[in-house]
């Protein structure tokens, strides 16, 4: 999510330029973002988090507007059995990064903007500021994912959330929550420096799976936490152009890693591109990808947010920018993909707008 930057490459001035420094997040709400009491849904909105912690679905955050305005700091929590939504109120931190949920400890691990680690408890709902000794560099724009394996978090890359044209961070680090440590990792080679990618971990392969971003590079990228090492893909098939803002989801049963939507890009910081609907499926196992075609369809969007949930064996999209890139139009609509039909339901839930 990460509200006070998440925009600082889509963020423009009232001429349309991009804005050169980060300035002060206006929240939907004025200095905070706190739910209204009585609303069905959350309100459409895009740059959020959508994370399963194997019961339900919890969308932390996001932004209304580009141009860091319309700032979000709630929490709210998605049944799909049931298709309904429950407010948790606001977080504590203001701009909670990209939580992962440490199945061993029942916690949501997040790093804020600003560098500090925090972790929420859905059971308790009680936020919890940590004190590792050492952190990665505050950031936006980055991933993270939990290693069940490993029982650690992984994250990778970002941007220093200072300027439009800050380079892409190339540094991965793991967090391991019962020691409250972060570890910067050394391998011998790093996907390139990127921000707006996504991740996913592979339970079958044991590795993160990482692609695209702002960055030019449409190559797969697969980390193994154990031997601290990543790997490169050689492309076969898939999406042949840049494209950030997309949203990634692993299907365990299938063994597949799904790729849904995102902004296509002709130039690593262009603030233009092409809105893209498609659903793409990648075989880590096999190095190979198959587009999936399915009626009815989300429309195409960039900047939402696709989970898979245990609960149901479904993935769900929730959020996001419709209709063009930058235009300031989100939608709040959630979409249900059936894995073992192949097939899109929605919208569906209150809010579907």
């Amino acid at each position: 999510m990460c509200a006070a930057a998440l925009v600082a490459l889509a963020g423009c001035g009232t001429d349309g330029a991009p804005e050169d420094s980060t300035p002060t997040v206006t929240s939907a709400a004025g200095d905070a973002a706190p739910t209204a009491a009585g609303d069905a849904a959350p309100s459409a909105r895009m740059y959020h988090s959508l994370v399963s912690d194997g019961d339900r679905l919890y969308v932390f955050g996001g932004l209304e507007r580009h141009g860091w305005q319309g700032g979000l700091d709630d929490v709210w929590a998605f049944s799909t059995s049931d298709q309904s939504w429950e407010s948790l109120g606001p977080s504590e931190p203001s701009d909670v990064g990209d939580p992962a949920f440490d199945a061993e400890s029942g916690r949501f691990v997040m790093l804020a903007a600003d560098g500090e680690t925090w972790a929420y408890d859905p059971v308790a709902r009680d936020w919890e500021q940590r004190n590792p000794v050492t952190s990665p560099s505050s950031r936006c724009g980055e991933r993270t994912v939990y290693d069940a394996e490993s029982d650690r978090v992984v994250l990778f890359g970002g941007f220093a959330c200072t300027s439009s044209s800050d380079p892409g961070l190339d540094d991965t680090w793991t967090y391991d929550y019962n020691a409250d440590t972060w570890e910067q990792q050394t391998p011998d080679s790093s996907p390139p420096g990127r921000m707006f990618h996504d991740m996913v971990y592979d339970e079958a392969a044991d590795r993160t799976v990482l692609w695209g971003g702002r960055v030019e590079d449409v190559r797969v990228w697969l980390y193994d936490v154990d031997g601290g090492t990543w790997t490169s893909q050689p492309r076969r098939g898939g999406p042949e152009q840049m494209r950030a803002y997309h949203a990634m989801s692993y299907d365990p049963d299938s063994d597949r890693v799904l790729v849904f939507g995102g902004l296509e890009l002709s130039h690593p910081l262009g603030l233009s591109g092409d809105l893209m609907g498609d659903l793409w499926a990648y075989d880590a196992a096999d190095d190979r990808w198959t587009e999936v075609s399915t009626e009815p369809a989300p429309e195409p969007r960039s900047l939402h947010r696709l989970t898979f949930d245990p609960s149901t064996g479904s993935h769900v999209v929730f959020g996001g920018e419709i209709g063009e890139a930058y235009s300031d139009n989100p939608t709040d609509e959630v979409w249900v993909f059936d894995p073992s039909e192949d097939a899109w339901s929605g919208p569906v839930g209150a809010g579907t707008g």
